[in-house]
C-alpha cells in the first residue's frame, strides 16, 4: 500500500475534523495540507517535540547575534528574545568563544 493518493481536487473542502488525532490538531494549527504531509511522511512513527524554547534555541542565538552586531542594547535583546540580560550575555560569550575556537582551528 502506498501513500500517494492525490487529494488535490478536494483539498479545499478538507477540515481538521476530517482527520483523527493528532492530525486534526495539526490541521487546526498548521493547516490541512501540513497534516497530510505529516501523515504521509511520518505516520506510524513516534516523535517527541521539544518545548518551544528548546526547539527555537538556534534561531534565538542567531537573532541575539544579529541584534548584538547591529548595536542593540542587552536590555532590548533580552526583551526581544524573552531572556534575562544575564542569559543574553552568556549566549554572546558562548558564541564568541565558539567563533574564536573555530578561528584557532582554521589557523586564523
Amino acid at each position: 500500500m502506498t501513500n500517494n493518493i492525490d487529494f488535490s481536487s478536494i483539498l479545499h473542502e478538507a477540515q481538521p475534523s476530517d482527520f483523527p488525532y493528532p492530525y486534526n490538531f495539526i490541521a487546526e494549527i498548521a493547516g490541512v495540507e501540513s497534516a497530510l504531509v505529516l501523515a504521509r511522511e511520518i505516520s506510524g512513527m513516534y516523535y517527541y517535540f521539544p518545548v518551544y524554547r528548546n526547539a527555537t534555541k538556534r534561531l534565538r542565538r542567531r537573532l541575539i547575534l544579529k541584534e548584538f552586531d547591529s548595536g542593540s542594547s542587552m536590555k532590548d535583546i533580552a526583551r526581544k528574545c524573552d531572556l534575562s540580560e544575564t542569559e543574553v550575555r552568556k549566549e554572546i560569550r558562548k558564541m564568541k568563544r565558539a567563533a574564536s575556537e573555530k578561528d584557532n582551528i582554521r589557523g586564523g
